[in-house]
């Protein structure tokens, strides 16, 4: 993969656009993929990752956004206080990303292009979500299926920086 693409900003961006698929699949991959994150990136040591029960917490609220998704009570994503939510999430996660270079300027650029990730992550997933269902004519659950393993996907290469 170009170097280009493996870059901090792009990764930020990504797991900003995971975070607007599912809002707490980037905390529970960032807590997941902890040990393995390199050295020099300060996320690693955030509290509430270096805490086995802060880990296990936000891989918890990961599993339960994946499973309440695929019922009728959770409100569309692009509702305002769904959309500011997953925009704050992807913030935090490109924030994060933005943590492997040194001083606040990458991490503030992380933040932004992780908000912006959010943004364009939950328009685009609802539509990419709807299509699918759409042109396939699988149900909307099934559908929700593929794009829960999308946002895993996504938020783990844009932890992995090889």
């Amino acid at each position: 993969m170009s170097k280009y693409l493996r870059s901090v900003p792009i990764r930020a961006l990504m797991i900003g656009i995971a975070a607007g698929m599912r809002s707490q699949i980037p905390g529970a991959v960032l807590a997941w993929r902890q040990d393995d994150a390199p050295f020099y990136a300060s996320w690693r040591r955030w509290p509430v990752l270096r805490s086995v029960w802060g880990r296990r917490v936000l891989m918890l609220s990961a599993a339960g956004e994946v499973i309440a998704d695929k019922t009728s009570a959770v409100p569309p994503r692009t509702k305002p206080g769904p959309l500011f939510g997953r925009m704050l999430f992807g913030g935090i996660a490109g924030a994060a990303i933005g943590s492997e270079r040194r001083g606040k300027g990458p991490l503030v650029r992380g933040a932004l292009l992780g908000v912006l990730g959010g943004l364009i992550g939950s328009y685009g997933g609802m539509r990419a979500r709807a299509s699918v269902a759409q042109i396939t004519g699988l149900p909307d659950q099934v559908v929700a299926v593929f794009e829960d393993v999308a946002a895993v996907s996504i938020a783990n290469r844009a932890i992995t920086k090889r």
